[in-house]
């Protein structure tokens, strides 16, 4: 039998194994400066295509829609860019509406109560 007497805790058992070890973290190996400088190209690179594409597709309507019609998109789609950052800050005031309301009221009951 291959056991060994480890008397760290008074609760623990007070024969383990041998073979069981305490489990360690992966070591993540850090990266070196070529791969960082390849990372942050590769991200440069796709942040550079997805502009491109979109200014290509803007350069295809200009040619094909009349100004007109493009100022009625740019008017559609600052709407829906102006309510997606109005409901983001909305969200963000009311949840710090609510933890100011909470906390009025846990005020107001330790006040009663004490």
């Amino acid at each position: 039998m291959n056991k060994n007497i480890i008397n760290r805790d008074p609760h623990e058992p007070a024969f383990l194994p041998f073979e069981k070890a305490t489990p360690q973290a992966p070591v993540e190996p850090e990266l070196t400066k070529s791969q960082f400088i390849r990372c942050r190209l590769r991200q440069l690179f796709y942040v550079a295509l997805i502009a491109g594409i979109l200014y290509g597709g803007y350069r295809l309507l200009v040619k094909i829609l009349t100004p007109e019609v493009l100022t009625i998109i740019g008017i559609i789609v600052s709407f829906l860019i102006l309510r997606w950052v109005v409901r983001i800050v909305l969200r963000i005031a009311f949840t710090i509406l609510s933890f100011i309301f909470w906390f009025i009221i846990i005020c107001a009951l330790l006040f009663v109560v004490l």
